[in-house]
């Protein structure tokens, strides 16, 4: 099994982009693009390599 940490990250963040994916001529999820703003150096590095974890799969 895959070891996982926990990190909690606080910043805010607007909406800049989002798109629906169909399935089926349906809906199934939107696809989101956020501008995070104060975001620190460091969690900036634990949001990113949490993106590239699920983007492998």
């Amino acid at each position: 099994p895959e070891a996982r940490e926990t990190a909690k990250i606080e910043t805010d963040g607007v909406v800049v982009r989002e798109h629906p994916v169909l399935k089926d001529g349906k809906i199934a999820h939107y696809d989101v693009a956020i501008f995070f703003d104060n975001i620190s150096a460091r969690d900036r590095e634990a949001l990113l390599e949490y993106i590239n974890q699920k983007a492998k799969k």
